[in-house]
């Protein structure tokens, strides 16, 4: 019994070693791109798995090296401008969480575009109007299982949808693109500017 408690014990140190080391290593990568203009791809990347891992110390030194003057900790300028569209499609592309998505994120992106111009909805029809609809793909949007794929934000709501394939897509810009309407059978939740809206009230919706 001894023996394993003392076994237990240095595997455990072994870990903590590990994940100083990992952590002095993610420090180095914000502080080289503390004088960015913009946060390369692997500060994100380093970002989300901050907040996946609940990493509080690194959240801690992310935020002070990166929007902070490290040693006099004045806030850097940066301004925050609203996005120049009536509403904008993400579409999850990440080929290693879940495949599907990485396969059916070419084909939705390449159906929202169509139909979006042949409703001269698209961004470059639209342009100088600021109410075009922007559509990318993107890393992994969240959740695993009953994850959405698909997330339309409109009007400082964003609605969350799942298991969407191209069959989907003319259904989803005419409803709830154009008219704000959720789609029962795809949906998977709704985020509001108070954070996540109340499943009573979307009940209360117009949904179809």
């Amino acid at each position: 019994m001894l023996l394993k408690v003392i076994k237990v014990i240095i595997i455990k140190k072994r870990k903590l070693k590990i994940k100083k080391i990992k952590i002095n290593q993610q420090i180095q990568v914000l502080k080289n791109q503390r004088n960015q203009k913009f946060l390369s791809p692997i500060v994100v990347e380093q970002m989300m798995m901050m907040i996946l891992h609940s990493q509080k110390e690194m959240m801690f030194y992310f935020f002070r090296i990166m929007f902070f003057n490290s040693s006099s900790l004045t806030p850097v300028k940066f301004t925050v401008e609203p996005i120049p569209y009536k509403a904008v499609i993400l579409i999850c592309s990440h080929m290693h969480r879940d495949k599907r998505c990485g396969v059916t994120a070419p084909l939705l992106k390449e159906e929202f575009d169509k139909i979006l111009k042949s409703k001269s909805l698209d961004v470059e029809s639209r342009a100088g109007n600021n109410d075009g609809i922007a559509v990318y793909m993107t890393s992994h949007i969240g959740g695993h299982k009953f994850a959405g794929n698909v997330v339309v934000y409109r009007e400082g709501r964003g609605i969350w949808y799942g298991r969407v394939i191209p069959c989907h897509v003319k259904s989803i810009i005419e409803n709830t693109v154009i008219e704000g309407k959720i789609i029962r059978e795809l949906y998977r939740g709704s985020i509001m500017n108070n954070f996540v809206q109340d499943e009573s009230e979307v009940e209360q919706n117009n949904q179809i």
